[in-house]
């Protein structure tokens, strides 16, 4: 639910953890039905939006620029800032053509240029945020890192044509391995990363190999060459010690490392250093 967009199109939208609201929140500090959205003059397009935020009881109450929602409930006005447990929302009252440009300039500030996936930035902002979320309702997270072999040789053999091909190719074979809750993104060079929400170590380790078997086994193409890439992969999940998201980072880095030392196409998981 990170960084989406919702638009208002309906009087009232029911907000909470229930499957059945309208906006479901994934986060353990909201309430079943934690808050009620409601959009009077919703048919009247040409009239400013009238919204009003009502709390529904919650545990932990709905916050409006930081303030505590009370029994009469909040009025919004643009660029209000809505707290629900650990999830923020901005309310924007925009045209269609503002929506769609905003879209874009997300696009570009969180996106990689040649694959699509997440960037650099976006992933360490989504994994401190999954760390805070996981720690707190003390849930599993694991984090896998994904480096190309030789992929130095290999953009050294194609030149950046074939490299940036051979990446685009990779990211495709990613994109269908990934779940819909995963976060994965391109760290830069042959380097991929991937923040796996509610997975422990042992779930972490099977999704691991299973794209490093999926990319030995599948050749890419360039220019009638069939080329075989392999990949190094170091694994790390939140177990008990790892009290920072860079320390879990951290972590799969050093077994990624470890991977490599041990000649490619290999799965390291939790590995801490020594024989």
């Amino acid at each position: 639910m990170q960084n989406s967009r919702f638009k208002i199109d309906k009087r009232e939208m029911a907000i909470g953890r229930d499957l059945d609201a309208d906006l479901v929140l994934d986060d353990g500090l909201a309430s079943r039905r934690h808050s009620l959205l409601v959009y009077a003059n919703f048919d009247r397009h040409r009239e400013m939006p009238d919204c009003r935020l009502f709390d529904e009881n919650s545990t932990n109450g709905t916050y409006v620029n930081d303030e505590r929602v009370g029994i009469e409930g909040a009025w919004l006005t643009d660029r209000d800032r809505i707290r629900i447990g650990h999830t923020t929302f901005g309310f924007f009252v925009k045209d269609e053509e503002e929506l769609d440009l905003d879209a874009e300039l997300e696009k570009l500030a969180t996106r990689d240029d040649l694959t699509g996936l997440f960037n650099r930035a976006t992933f360490y902002r989504r994994l401190a945020t999954e760390f805070e979320r996981a720690q707190h309702a003390r849930e599993h997270l694991s984090v896998f890192l994904l480096s190309v072999d030789r992929f130095k040789s290999v953009a050294e053999t194609y030149g950046q044509l074939g490299s940036e091909s051979l990446l685009k190719q990779i990211s495709d074979l990613l994109k269908k391995q990934r779940r819909s809750s995963d976060t994965l993104a391109r760290l830069g060079g042959g380097k991929f990363a991937c923040l796996l929400r509610k997975t422990n170590e042992e779930g972490a380790r099977v999704l691991a190999e299973r794209v490093r078997g999926i990319l030995s086994e599948n050749c890419c193409a360039y220019q009638g060459n069939a080329i075989r890439i392999t990949s190094s992969v170091g694994v790390a999940s939140l177990l008990p010690g790892i009290n920072t998201p860079e320390l879990l980072l951290d972590r799969a880095d050093l077994a990624l490392y470890e991977a490599k030392k041990k000649g490619g196409n290999l799965t390291v998981v939790n590995y801490v250093g020594g024989e």
